[in-house]
Parts: C-alpha cells; structure tokens; sequence
C-alpha cells in the first residue's frame, strides 16, 4: 500500500540505551505549554516554484487537532485524503478516508491509541480494510523514564524498538534483536515549540506509524529541539542514507522554511504556515 513518508526520518547516538521503568507522570497537553500552532504545511522540490504536495490542519476550542487534510499531488487537486480525530478520556481515535485513493482499501482506515490513567499511550493499533481482510498493525509494551521519555516499546511490525536520549533530545533508534543502530540525529539549539511536533515530521522514529507525529507528546517522543541532521543504516546490504536541514525563521523566531538537503544532493522544501490565535 501506498504510504505517504509524511516527513521523513532520523535519530543520532550517544549512549547505551536504557528502557528504564514505567512511570505514573502525568502527559502534557497541547494547551499547557505555549506551542506555535501550524495552520499548513507545502512541499517544493528543487528550488521549482510548483507545489507538489500539501498538508493542513483544523482544531477544536481546546486546541486538539480534530482533522488533518492531504493533498497528495497539487497538479491533481482530487487527489486528497481526511484524517478525522476524535478524543476520549481513554485514548484517540483516527479514521483516514484513504479508501477513495488506493484501490487495495475498501473502507477508511482506522487508527487508535490507548491512554493509560497518567494520559500516556499504552497501546496503538491500526487497522486497514483490504478487499480480503483487515490488516492489523500494532504497538505496545510502551516504557517511559522518570521524565515520562518513551525509551522502548513492542511493533508488531518492527519488533522491539529502543530509543536513547540526551539533553532531552531523542538520539538513536534501535532494533533490540539486532542491536544495530537504525537512525541516529544530531540537533540544532533551536527549541521544538510547535504542534503538530515538527521534529516527529523532519526526524522520523524507525517504526512509528503515519500518525505518531499527531501524538508526540501523548507518546513521549517530543524531541527538545529541531534536528540539524539525521543519518539511518537500514541494514548491511544498503548504502547509509544522510540528511541536513537549513532553517529561516520568522520575525517571531518560528522556523518557516527548512530545506532538508540529502546526500543525492536533492533538496525539498517544506513552508510553514502558523495558526494566528
């Protein structure tokens, strides 16, 4: 199935990976902390002045995001898909209309994350309808540290997958079967203020499915600052792959271009607009 890399990948390493114990704290919330909230998100590819690709968000009174629209090609404007969230005490809930896009889908797609009482996830699971059957996906076993720092967790799809922090940024992910690290980054001094989390879309975790950046904080994988770039072995076989990223930010110090340049020397650039509340 088609799997839009929303943005793209990332982590960078320094010491040993600790899982470190379950802990009650209690999840941030978008509202307790002052975030620049994004409006839209537009994709350009080598400097062309032609929007390939774009991503807008809508939110409630409370400040949650309640639907993320995607136009997948700009030349094609019907090519678009809705994310619609709804939200209880007990988790989150995501269905995606990608069904009228790819023909391999029947019916929307499903996506759902369970909170625990402290408001932090404890299982994801997603679901998609083939002509066949469903396809089930899933995430569980979510371990945090005393700062409520996601440090392990259980995909079905991955295995059991590590992740090391320093300085309140997230700097590898690794397989734990294999021990091999997958995505390693390095980071900029630039704070990580908005939402949805940027640096989830800049700087992926290896296994985090196409809706995890939406829930950064709910999954304690909201990295302090901006990633300055991000390096990922994805096996013996395949060539490391590199990545960089320039900011502009501003005249409120909100980055609002990044070029993310990789080694090919391909350079896309991502326009951020802000919701003015």
């Amino acid at each position: 199935m088609k799997k839009i890399a929303l943005l793209l990948f990332a982590l960078s390493a320094v010491t040993a990976c600790t899982k470190g114990s379950r802990t009650t704290a209690v999840a941030s919330s978008p509202t307790e902390k002052p975030y620049d909230y994004i409006s839209k998100i537009e994709y350009y590819y080598n400097g062309s002045p032609n929007k390939e690709f774009e991503i807008s968000f809508d939110y409630d009174d409370e400040m949650r995001l309640t639907s993320v629209r995607r136009i997948y090609d700009c030349s094609t404007p019907e090519a678009v898909t809705t994310w619609h969230l709804a939200y209880t005490d007990k988790g989150i809930s995501v269905t995606c209309d990608d069904h009228k896009l790819e023909a391999g889908i029947v019916k929307p797609s499903e996506y759902r994350l369970s909170l625990d009482t402290a408001g932090r996830a404890s299982e994801m699971e997603e679901t998609y309808y083939t002509a066949n059957r469903p396809v089930r996906w899933s995430e569980s076993d979510y371990v945090y540290d005393g700062d409520g720092r996601l440090t392990g967790y259980k995909s079905s799809r991955y295995g059991e997958i590590l992740l090391t922090w320093q300085d309140g940024n997230v700097m590898r992910s690794a397989v734990a079967e294999g021990g091999q690290p997958i995505e390693q980054r390095t980071f900029s001094s630039k704070a990580n203020n908005t939402y949805p989390d940027l640096c989830l879309y800049l700087a992926d975790l290896r296994g985090r499915t196409d809706v995890q950046f939406l829930w950064g904080d709910r999954m304690g994988m909201r990295s302090a600052n901006l990633p300055r770039s991000f390096s990922a072995s994805l096996g013996d076989s395949i060539p490391p792959i590199y990545s960089g990223f320039m900011y502009r930010y501003d005249s409120k110090g909100r980055p609002q271009e990044v070029d993310r340049a990789d080694d090919t020397g391909k350079v896309l650039r991502i326009v951020i607009t802000y919701l003015e509340k």
